[in-house]
């Protein structure tokens, strides 16, 4: 009586490892654009959080606007920082926006508080992070209107 060998042919293991490649290409380009509204959704968040502590300093200033949000000269927070809030938050951008413009840290906590002359129109440095106006309060994230969210609206609109 001849007994017979178990396991699978090499025909049955390369039928599940296409099967398997073909769900990971499928399932893939959608975790990402998950992890990029993500990242969207944080960062107006952030945004938001930042202009409630802005404007908690200017009524608790009588109508004062914080003069920078720059960390001090010997380090730590910016001043207003720790009564509003713990710590200046991160403006996140979608993964791919370093391929289009190489310059622009996706994920920084930096403030620049250089806004220009006119209210209305910012100086943008295009580097990421915030771009804020200590003579109204405005802050917005600090990238050209050309580069756009995962829904392919500018964060500078935010």
């Amino acid at each position: 009586m001849k007994l017979r060998e178990s396991g699978f042919t090499l025909i049955e293991l390369m039928v599940v490892v296409t099967i398997i490649g073909v769900l990971a290409s499928v399932a893939t380009p959608k975790y990402m654009g998950v992890v990029d509204r993500a990242k969207d959704a944080a960062t107006r968040g952030n945004l938001h959080n930042l202009k409630v502590a802005i404007h908690m300093y200017y009524a608790y200033t009588d109508g004062h606007w914080p003069p920078s949000l720059d960390k001090p000269a010997g380090g730590g927070l910016p001043n207003f920082v720790p009564r509003f809030m713990a710590r200046i938050p991160r403006a996140q951008l979608r993964s791919d926006v370093v391929q289009d413009d190489p310059g622009i840290n996706p994920d920084s906590t930096a403030v620049n508080n250089e806004w220009g002359p006119d209210d209305n129109n910012p100086q943008i440095t295009g580097v990421g992070g915030w771009i804020y106006n200590p003579r109204n309060g405005d802050i917005k994230i600090n990238v050209e209107p050309h580069i756009l969210d995962s829904k392919g609206e500018p964060y500078f609109n935010y």
